[in-house]
């Protein structure tokens, strides 16, 4: 699995297995930026749930037993995706707090 930095990548659309909200694109966080893969985990730009592609490109929500085996297996992934999470959730609070349609 990887995660990756800075480049954005379109995908076939598909919904948040979560809250639904409809996702087309992944943006990546590591040195080598690719598309993403069946088995790589983003974050639900809405809900802020952890999700992996199916090996036919569906999006599903991440069990918390692989959210464990990647705690457990690769610490560096999960810092960053709590990171992002952490992220993901400052900015709602941001576009909450600013005056409408203004994120500061």
């Amino acid at each position: 699995m990887h995660v990756s930095k800075g480049k954005t990548f379109r995908h076939e659309a598909d919904h948040c297995p979560v809250c639904g909200h409809i996702l087309n694109a992944a943006t990546a966080t590591d040195a080598v930026p690719q598309a993403p893969e069946p088995g790589d985990v983003t974050i639900c730009i809405d809900c802020v749930a952890f999700i992996t592609w199916d090996k036919d490109m569906k999006m599903r929500r991440l069990s918390d037993e692989e959210r464990l085996q990647i705690a457990r297996n690769e610490p560096d992934v999960y810092r960053t995706l709590i990171s992002t999470a952490a992220n993901i959730r400052r900015l709602h609070a941001l576009e909450q707090a600013a005056p409408k349609g203004r994120v500061q």
